[in-house]
């Protein structure tokens, strides 16, 4: 059969096409693939620029500290022995003095008031290197906390981590090596070095012997020479003691090597204490793990109470974080050992222990009876052994008199120093009897203690978590700072840790401004003895600061917050017949009723 010829319309028929035609699948997965790579270059690029930011933070912290190099050397005779021991160590210590350079004194002679060849220039360039460092720090936290606001890859978390611990570490060594000065920050660290070569070459207990039968030895020649005030030793703790014999022990008959060992010693508490504080907010709030973390680690003012002048309230901080670590493991019983510890190296964190106590009853209702009652028989055997080995070596001499003369120094001090109960006795206006009455120091503390006891009740119906356990631990510690009789300065080390670790703003907050106040006290007494009444201004202005911070913050909430109506589900039906199960009875016409009406 032929085929016909295709006539000329169906040869120029135009076929329809598709006015909005979809591409391919893989088209739209390519080009969501590319968009979605393109944005995480952009924000692996702002992420680096702001790592390279806090590199330069960190150079700025770092100019900072090395410029107290020479700011701490003192010319008085007490001065001249003590760094005499501490230049023997380090011979190139001297080159580091950039006050000796003549570009540096003509340009500073120009402006007589940062003169470091004068008392009070050297004094005011010593406040401003720690401001430098202390801007650079609040700047690297405000860094992290835009650093957060973003998702960060777990990759440059590790970068991050290794760059704050880093900087720690720098900072760290570069305090390890300041010149030591004999003032009033440094005399507890003479005096715990002095306990120390008591018992390692007197074999002396500081409770019962008396430091004055040593006059022949140099320590106790440095001490009565600074001029200040020495600190009764029925205070400190005996795990502190054995810590100090240590050190004594491996400095030798040095001085410098005795001063050495302590700042290594803060110096490795400081930096497994930052550890502890990332690993702890990556587990609680990893939100705030790099804010938090700079906020401690790169601290100018933790970092010279830490290293330059060594208080146990570092290693005591690093017992507590150690104990939280523990506690996230399941391991209560060397929790519990911790706190223990860090109760006989400071008499006043027992009241940690029903904080403590409280937790570990409530996580004890999971097990049976009969294995709590042994696990509960075994901590008190635990608890009595370690006491008794602490207290064993200085108990000849001392004995159950002494322990009660060590626990009413810490509760009862019979003096009051730096605080708002030495601010209030010295207030230029004559008090009524019984106001008078209430300011002396015992009477003071009675009331002191019986508002932590207070908040001991609170919180033993109230813990349920760890969060919760570390921030009534937290505010158990500033409510004795704020209102004990005692105050100094480096009492702020353990509840910045503490607040840190809880993730709560509020509490932080406060801390935060407690610490300020504590770094204006610290840089007062570098160039002049303390006044009972600056204690209104370290204590009385941050508490005040913070309760407005709390009162416009609440306000600003109240003002902008939004009426808006919660639409009912059936959900909230079903919820709302499970909680009101009381006083509406379930049955099936009252749920038909209910399933009708919605």
């Amino acid at each position: 059969m032929q085929q016909q010829p295709e006539s000329p319309l169906s040869s120029q028929r135009t076929r329809p096409a598709l006015s909005r035609m979809r591409p391919p699948a893989a088209v739209v997965a390519g080009s969501l693939r590319s968009s979605h790579a393109l944005a995480s270059a952009s924000r692996q690029r702002g992420l680096w620029g702001k790592i390279a930011l806090l590199l330069l933070l960190l150079l700025l912290i770092e100019v900072g500290l090395l410029a107290l190099y020479p700011l701490f050397i003192t010319t008085n005779s007490t001065g001249d022995a003590l760094q005499k021991a501490w230049s023997t160590l380090f011979l190139w210590l001297p080159r580091l003095y950039w006050t000796n350079t003549p570009v540096a004194q003509g340009e500073l002679s120009l402006l007589p008031w940062l003169s470091p060849l004068t008392a009070v220039g050297k004094r005011h360039l010593i406040i401003c290197a720690t401001a430098l460092a202390l801007v650079g720090s609040l700047l690297a936290a405000l860094v992290g906390r835009w650093i957060e606001r973003r998702s960060v890859p777990r990759f440059t978390l590790g970068i991050l981590f290794c760059l704050v611990l880093f900087g720690s570490l720098l900072s760290g060594l570069t305090l390890l090596f300041v010149p030591v000065s004999s003032n009033l920050l440094m005399q507890p660290t003479l005096l715990n070095g002095f306990y120390g070569r008591m018992l390692a070459f007197y074999h002396l207990s500081p409770y019962g012997a008396i430091p004055a039968s040593l006059h022949h030895d140099p320590l106790w020649s440095l001490l009565q020479n600074g001029g200040a005030t020495l600190p009764d030793s029925t205070g400190i703790g005996p795990v502190w003691l054995d810590i100090c014999l240590l050190i004594a022990l491996l400095s030798g008959n040095s001085i410098g090597f005795l001063m050495f060992g302590f700042r290594l010693l803060g110096l490795l508490a400081h930096v497994g204490n930052v550890i502890l504080l990332w690993h702890g907010l990556s587990r609680f709030k990893p939100a705030t793990r790099v804010t938090g973390t700079l906020l401690y680690a790169w601290n100018p003012l933790v970092l010279l109470f830490s290293v330059v002048f060594m208080r146990q309230e570092v290693v005591l901080l690093l017992f507590l974080l150690l104990a939280t670590l523990f506690l996230q493991r399941a391991s209560p019983t060397l929790a519990w050992i911790l706190v223990v510890l860090s109760a006989l190296m400071n008499s006043f964190y027992l009241l940690l222990l029903p904080v403590a106590f409280s937790f570990l009853l409530r996580q004890s209702r999971l097990l049976t009876f009969k294995r709590c009652l042994l696990w509960w028989i075994g901590m008190l055997c635990i608890t009595v052994l370690v006491s008794a080995l602490a207290y064993a070596p200085y108990w000849h001499g001392w004995g159950l008199s002494g322990i009660g003369a060590s626990l009413r120094q810490s509760f009862f001090p019979p003096t009051a120093i730096n605080s708002l109960d030495a601010a209030l006795q010295h207030l230029p206006i004559t008090l009524p009897t019984s106001l008078s009455w209430l300011l002396k120091p015992q009477s003071w503390a009675t009331l002191v203690l019986a508002l932590e006891a207070l908040l001991l009740l609170i919180g033993i119906w109230l813990i349920d978590t760890v969060p919760m356990a570390l921030l009534f631990s937290c505010w158990v510690l500033l409510l004795g700072i704020m209102l004990e009789p005692i105050y100094w300065p480096w009492y702020m080390l353990p509840p910045l840790g503490l607040a840190i670790y809880s993730t709560n703003r509020r509490t932080l907050e406060l801390t935060i401004l407690l610490m300020a106040g504590a770094f204006a006290c610290m840089w007062f007494w570098l160039s002049s003895a303390p006044d009972a009444g600056l204690a209104l201004a370290f204590l009385a202005v941050p508490i005040l600061l913070w309760g407005w911070l709390l009162f416009f913050v609440a306000t600003w909430h109240m003002a902008h917050k939004e009426e808006t109506i919660p639409e009912t589900t059936p959900d909230d039906r079903q919820r709302y017949l499970r909680l009101s199960s009381f006083s509406w009875p379930r049955n099936e016409e009252n749920d038909r009723e209910g399933t009708s009406l919605q």
